[in-house]
């Protein structure tokens, strides 16, 4: 008969190996610059999309404000104001959301 050894297979858990004298402990690197590098684009990311943002005075400007002519005129606008308060309109539905998620998961955990 043929005598097989177990094949090894690689494992993302942290590999302990222990010695006559000291137990170490080997942390999966790759994981860590992976995460770092992921947070590091985001954070890039939203602060350029901030920075890009209009200032919300001038979201709010009442005098900004008209009756249209016609609803090809309001679309036209509608699409207009979307594609230059994007950024703010995220924004404003990011903290709408957060906060509702927030306030949600306040009332599930709380019992009588």
């Amino acid at each position: 008969m043929a005598n097989f050894s177990p094949v090894i297979l690689p494992i993302s858990n942290p590999q302990h190996t222990t010695d006559a004298t000291t137990t170490t402990t080997q942390q999966p690197v790759v994981a860590n610059s992976t995460v770092r590098s992921l947070f590091s684009q985001i954070s890039s990311t939203v602060h350029s999309s901030l920075s890009n943002s209009r200032p919300w005075p001038e979201l709010v400007d009442q005098s900004a404000f008209s009756k249209p002519e016609s609803i090809s005129n309001a679309t036209l606008q509608i699409r207009k104001n979307y594609a230059y308060f994007q950024i703010n309109y995220l924004s404003i539905i990011t903290v709408v959301l957060a906060i509702s998620l927030l306030r949600l998961g306040s009332r599930l955990g709380y019992r009588r």
